[in-house]
């Protein structure tokens, strides 16, 4: 004998009994489990506290935590010498340099622009 009940969706709980939680695993939908008055409350907390332990005590360790924080923090600061190096040589081969309207002429873009008859303002 078990006390515990299960409600499909739309039923109503019996008398006596409480909703202690929603198992929204069932394959007929959201399925009310339910207990006697006095006990859903127990089992609601219980699980509750269960999920709790498994989410921040059982989860990660410190040290794993630690590693995944100082992975991260490499991978960012990777990242950001990248950009920088990307940076530096755009500076040095002269893209930045010779600025809008010769880089436009220059590039292929212009070729594009030409082919469709447009005349740029940007051309002497």
């Amino acid at each position: 004998m078990t006390i515990k009940k299960l409600v499909p969706e739309g039923e109503a709980k019996p008398r006596g009994y409480m909703v202690a939680y929603i198992d929204w695993t069932r394959r007929e939908g959201a399925t009310k489990v339910c207990y006697p008055i006095p006990i859903n409350f127990i089992v609601k907390y219980a699980r509750n506290f269960l999920y709790w332990l498994n989410e921040k005590a059982w989860s990660q360790s410190k040290m794993d935590r630690m590693l995944m924080n100082a992975a991260s923090i490499a991978y960012q600061s990777g990242i950001t010498e990248g950009r920088k190096q990307e940076k530096e040589r755009l500076h040095s081969s002269g893209t930045y340099k010779i600025g809008f309207a010769e880089g436009f002429k220059e590039g292929r873009i212009q070729g594009i622009v030409d082919a469709e008859g447009y005349k740029s303002p940007l051309r002497n």
